[in-house]
């Protein structure tokens, strides 16, 4: 969910489920900036948005800072929290969003398009007798580590589109499926699958460049 978005709810909106109205009104309180209502949020969420960015981050000291940042970050933009959706899919998307800025400005990384990545994968690999004997080991394991924080970014990335077009570029390019397999494990026609395909690259692209822009 965008930072940006209006904090005001739908006109609509009901709060059916007592627990949301509950914690809605604590969420209201941290607006307000009561600091005993922003605690209480933080150790109710701490713990699952801790494992969130564990497992992105795959370091626990990494883990535990970006943490405490979100949460900080989370609080300066409660007011643009809004109230039709559940406050920790919000906090969650910030917390996804930081590891994505963390890896990149961490490993210096280059956010690489899906056709890049394609690319990059199906160059061939030199011979051995074609290798340059003077290879430097560490910089071929450095290099490793930087194509794998891109396909970890652009994983992250992918996961950001709508579940129809995330289905079809994991299917194509991570999957290595041809047309007419994502045809039939979706159960659509070729046509839509061609389409729907386009219409992903461009939105993931979108996201490559607005990441790019935040640099």
């Amino acid at each position: 969910m965008d930072l940006d978005e209006n904090k005001e709810p739908t006109e609509n909106f009901e709060f059916e489920n007592p627990r949301v109205q509950k914690e809605f009104e604590l969420i209201r309180k941290a607006q307000q900036g009561d600091h005993n209502a922003m605690t209480t949020l933080m150790k109710r969420y701490n713990k699952a948005l801790y494992y969130v960015v564990l497992k992105i981050v795959r370091n626990v000291d990494d883990a535990e800072d970006i943490t405490v940042e979100t949460f900080v970050k989370a609080f300066q933009n409660l007011d643009k929290f809004r109230f039709e959706h559940p406050f920790s899919s919000w906090l969650f998307r910030i917390g996804t969003n930081h590891c994505i800025d963390f890896i990149r400005k961490k490993k210096r990384v280059e956010i690489i398009s899906i056709d890049q990545f394609m690319k990059k994968t199906d160059e061939k690999k030199p011979d051995k007798e074609e290798s340059n004997d003077f290879i430097d080991e560490a910089q071929n394991i450095e290099q490793n580590s930087i194509r794998s924080q891109q396909i970890e970014v652009l994983r992250l990335l992918i996961s950001k589109l709508p579940t129809n077009y995330r289905k079809v570029l994991t299917l194509r390019y991570f999957e290595d499926m041809d047309y007419q397999q994502i045809a039939e494990e979706l159960d659509i026609p070729m046509g839509t699958v061609k389409a729907q395909l386009f219409r992903a690259k461009e939105l993931l692209n979108e996201l490559i460049r607005k990441h790019e822009n935040l640099k």
